[in-house]
């Protein structure tokens, strides 16, 4: 049974669910993470994009080589091109205890290496739960959705993030998908009450109420991210970033903390890689936890679900249970 608090409020929305970039920034960006959940892990590897822009292959940067290593002497070679890399599913997992980091090696002969990072334990998610809100706009009909809430455990220390994941099923006339939805903003345990080693009610994400995400149900997957001391402080200000609406790697904001530089100048890329547990816990929110009625759904497209309803796929989640 989910926890439901009912109240009514006028909350801010944030219109976009990335980072956005500086276009004249011409640094590199490595970013990318190993965990102790099973891969594969993924390192990006490009230039910052304009505004409201995307990954592309015009900021993609090639590199001749990728590898990801640990201080057991474990290293594995990433394949892949086009400024994204990946490690084989079964190949190299993260162990709490061991230090890790990658080595990138560029086309033009340059070696960008990160500083190690050890993996920390995560702490549990104890608990998720939701709070009906509706909002009236000046045009048009009350908006209603639930704010997300967690209350968790914390590992050896208190540096986690929190990462919101929502999944729903819908249908077109050609078939069924998983439509997702991704955190506007990463969440970090900053000023959040700490009693007894535990976090209470922790806002890290909003679930909105249609007939699109009420058609069938609505999974809300919660990861608890444990972070090093260097890895929380990028994390933070990249928060603080997002928060102010400033550009992520503006110099006129601040200098983004980085853990990535080059061997030979100490010339510091952007980003981050990081090495992290990880700790889940899912929820499914039915129409039957929403307190208003949820509208019939009517949509008759003769077109692909994933296209209609991207970012999604038609493969089903495999945390998804019936």
């Amino acid at each position: 049974m989910i926890s439901l608090i009912v109240t009514s409020s006028c909350v801010d929305r944030l219109d976009t669910e990335n980072f956005t970039l500086e276009e004249e920034n011409s640094q590199i960006v490595i970013d990318g993470f190993i965990s102790d959940q099973p891969g594969p892990y993924f390192v990006r590897v490009f230039k910052p994009s304009a505004v409201d822009d995307v990954l592309n292959s015009r900021d993609a940067i090639n590199a001749k080589q990728v590898t990801i290593f640990d201080d057991q002497g474990n290293k594995e070679v990433l394949a892949g091109d086009r400024g994204r890399y990946y490690t084989d599913p079964s190949g190299m997992r993260g162990v709490v205890g061991n230090k890790y980091w990658v080595e990138v090696e560029l086309l033009d002969g340059r070696i960008f290496k990160s500083t190690p990072d050890e993996i920390v334990p995560s702490g549990t998610v104890d608990s998720i739960y939701v709070k009906f809100e509706s909002n009236k706009p000046l045009r048009g009909p009350t908006e209603y959705y639930f704010n997300v809430f967690v209350d968790a455990t914390t590992g050896p220390n208190s540096f986690v993030r929190w990462k919101y994941t929502g999944i729903y099923y819908i249908t077109t006339q050609l078939g069924g998908c998983w439509s997702w939805r991704f955190e506007q903003g990463p969440q970090v345990s900053d000023g959040q009450v700490v009693q007894n080693g535990k976090f209470k009610s922790v806002p890290v994400g909003t679930v909105r109420i249609d007939e699109y995400t009420f058609y069938n149900k609505f999974m809300v997957r919660i990861e608890q991210m444990s972070l090093s001391r260097e890895a929380f402080y990028f994390w933070k200000t990249a928060a603080d970033q997002f928060d102010s609406k400033e550009s992520l790697f503006q110099p006129g904001f601040g200098t983004l903390p980085t853990n990535i530089y080059e061997v030979t100048t100490n010339e510091p890329a952007l980003g981050i890689f990081y090495a992290t547990s990880i700790s889940k816990k899912n929820i499914f929110l039915t129409k039957d936890d929403v307190p208003v009625p949820v509208p019939p759904y009517t949509l008759e497209i003769d077109a692909p679900c994933v296209n209609v309803f991207a970012p999604a796929s038609a493969v089903k989640p495999i945390d998804w249970t019936e």
